[in-house]
């Protein structure tokens, strides 16, 4: 909860310790979800910060290389965005599994707030609300949904 605070108020260095030494902490102690939910808060802020800024921000505060797990091995926000509008505007199976990823993203209280509407403004479009408000969104991510709502 500290480093969502330090967060928040923009000090990032100390926000990072925080998570860290939480993540080894959670890690060593064998809390697994635990250590899961702190590594899901960086990657989420990764995400929001943009990975440019984060990752020069984690070499500065960890002094080592930025962590596979970290580097967003999967999907950017804008590809999941075209993934899950084109999974609901054609009716797939897996259209299904990007609302509960959205579900869950928009109710998560550790997710940090961009991610969270982002979660909240898919949630709603994949459940056919064609007018969603998009101002709480970074421009990419509201620049993104209307492209792939206009596909």
């Amino acid at each position: 909860m500290l480093a969502q605070v330090l967060i928040a108020r923009e000090e990032n260095e100390e926000a990072l310790k925080a998570l860290l030494v939480s993540l080894q902490t959670l890690t060593q102690m064998g809390a697994a979800p635990d250590a899961q939910a702190v590594a899901g808060i960086l990657a989420g802020w990764r995400a929001d910060m943009g990975a440019e800024p984060f990752d020069a921000l984690w070499n500065k505060v960890a002094g080592q290389p930025l962590p596979d797990w970290l580097k967003g091995q999967g999907m950017t926000p804008e590809q999941f965005i075209a993934q899950a509008i084109g999974a609901a505007r054609e009716r797939r199976p897996e259209a299904e599994q990007f609302f509960a990823v959205c579900e869950r993203l928009a109710g998560d209280p550790n997710a940090p707030a961009g991610l969270r509407a982002l979660g909240a403004a898919l949630r709603r479009i994949l459940s056919g609300d064609a007018d969603v408000d998009l101002s709480a969104l970074p421009a990419a991510w509201a620049d993104a949904i209307r492209a792939a709502l206009d596909a």
